[in-house]
């Protein structure tokens, strides 16, 4: 187990830490020590105990505020996720759609391929039949 001297509001502390671990300790005790400051310079003398107690007050509120901001993301990114999927059925309820309507136009399209070559064939016949009696006269 590691050892860290970690100093705060100008007192200095020895504390047991994990192995690898001296480095984080040391950057939150700078932040606890900062956030402790701050507050001393805005409350005056009040004593140490009743300045540990408003400082961790403070970060227990900055906690509060973190988890509800990522409990809002979350929220925010289950809401983006549950629009997208409904923007994603709606464009798929679009497509389908337009697909129903291609394909009554190709159907009506081949229907009337269909009429116009069974009256270019009656057409031909005719012309054929014309033809046959000029030459036969």
């Amino acid at each position: 187990m590691a050892q860290v001297t970690l100093e705060m509001n100008g007192r200095s502390y020895t504390v047991g830490c994990g192995d690898g671990e001296e480095q984080h300790l040391t950057a939150i005790a700078r932040y606890v020590d900062t956030k402790l400051r701050e507050l001393a310079a805005q409350v005056g003398p009040v004593g140490e105990a009743r300045l540990l107690m408003l400082t961790c007050l403070t970060l227990a509120d900055e906690l509060a505020d973190a988890y509800h901001d990522a409990e809002d993301g979350r929220s925010s990114g289950a809401a983006t996720a549950l629009a997208a999927q409904s923007t994603a059925a709606a464009a798929e309820r679009q497509s389908q759609a337009l697909q129903e309507r291609v394909n009554a136009i190709e159907s009506r399209l081949a229907q009337r391929e269909e009429s116009v070559k069974a009256q270019l064939e009656h057409i031909t016949k005719r012309l054929t039949n014309v033809a046959t009696q000029f030459d036969a006269d």
